[in-house]
């Protein structure tokens, strides 16, 4: 989650995806959209308060503002 909020950020971004063997951030994208998925699983289940809402919500919009800047779908 730190290295996608991170990647917000035009040069550490490129610096990311050129470490990635892929040379794309499209695996770190899959594994925080499964990570969110599993984590909003556990909210349900346990009723979790309105700020862990929140969290899954504020951190969903950085995993767009990411794909939307690395053009992943």
């Amino acid at each position: 989650m730190l290295i996608c909020t991170l990647c917000l950020d035009d040069k550490i971004r490129s610096a990311v995806r050129g470490s990635m063997k892929s040379r794309s951030l499209h695996p770190l994208t899959v594994a925080v959209e499964e990570f969110l998925n599993h984590f909003r699983i556990v909210e349900q289940v346990t009723a979790e308060d309105e700020a862990s809402s929140n969290f899954t919500e504020r951190f969903g919009d950085v995993l767009d503002k990411l794909k939307m800047a690395e053009d992943i779908s």
